[in-house]
């Protein structure tokens, strides 16, 4: 897809006019559910449209929870294609550094961002894997 229109246009733009928000919380942020927001925030610093050339966004996989991993989507200023970088080996601590790591190559602003949702899936996951053993163990009613 060819852009001629900036970044800061396109935001100004679809700021008040897009389907993905939300709504607002009591302190007055406003939400967006825009698939690639990462702290899922209105603001153009995290917005798709608003940083259409240079774009970092972490989503779960597919198998997510079955199998822990999550995909760093990176889009940088030179390239005209999306792409995609598995984080899926080691601790959890080591998907937030590899996510850190990735996300620092392209927004180094949302290096912290990255990694914060990483370790939130990761705590999704253990969530999950305690809930599927407690009702393993669980005794089944008659």
């Amino acid at each position: 897809m060819t852009n001629n229109v900036s970044d800061a246009l396109l935001w100004e733009v679809l700021r008040k006019n897009t389907a993905y928000v939300a709504g607002k919380a009591r302190d007055g942020k406003r939400f967006t559910r825009e698939p690639g927001n990462i702290p899922s925030l209105h603001a153009r610093k995290y917005s798709l449209f608003g940083n259409w050339h240079k774009y970092v966004g972490v989503v779960p996989d597919k198998s997510f929870p079955r199998r822990e991993a999550a995909v760093v989507h990176l889009r940088d200023a030179q390239s005209t294609r999306t792409t995609k970088k598995a984080i899926k080996s080691g601790t959890a601590e080591d998907k937030v550094a590899q996510a850190r790591a990735v996300a620092r190559k392209v927004r180094p602003d949302l290096a912290r961002a990255a990694a914060v949702k990483v370790s939130r899936l990761c705590a999704a996951k253990r969530h999950y894997d305690s809930k599927k053993a407690q009702e393993e163990s669980a005794p089944k009613a008659r």
